[in-house]
């Protein structure tokens, strides 16, 4: 993986290697909201990565953190299961992402992956009244923010 790799490449390879995951962030733009995602915990402990969509970047770079420090200790993060402790006062619960919505938003994943054969789980979040987005009174502005990537 030497020739032809740039900088942050290299810094996803070391990562890696030294800490068992990478952490990206991408900014929102007119394509889509702001998103972060693991590379590598798939590849260091045979978890699925892991994607949070649509909070403030920081706080997504925590909670990807968190999540990866976690299943460094040997926890899991399983779908349909509720989560505390990654927001403050909020469960959040996990999804497995459909691979066809892997080129739009994991593609530095699929580099390091060399594909798609890797599984992803997004933490899901609530609103501040618990409503997670496929409940009936999650406000419909806020899917735009959350799009759920499971079809």
């Amino acid at each position: 993986m030497g020739s032809g790799m740039n900088k942050g490449d290299k810094k996803v390879i070391s990562d890696v290697a030294e800490y068992g995951f990478h952490i990206i962030n991408v900014l929102e733009d007119e394509e889509g909201p702001p998103h972060t995602f693991s590379i590598g915990l798939f590849h260091s402990f045979k978890h699925p990565e892991v994607i949070v969509i649509g909070l403030n970047t920081d706080l997504m770079k925590d909670m990807v953190g968190w999540i990866g420090e976690d299943v460094k200790k040997g926890l899991r993060f399983e779908t349909g299961k509720a989560y505390a402790g990654l927001l403050e006062c909020f469960d959040c619960t996990f999804r497995a992402v459909a691979k066809k919505r892997y080129p739009e938003y994991l593609g530095y994943a699929m580099w390091f992956y060399k594909g798609m054969d890797f599984p992803v789980v997004q933490c899901v979040w609530p609103t501040t009244s618990g409503y997670f987005p496929w409940d009936e009174g999650f406000p419909g502005d806020l899917i735009e923010w959350q799009p759920l990537l499971d079809h």
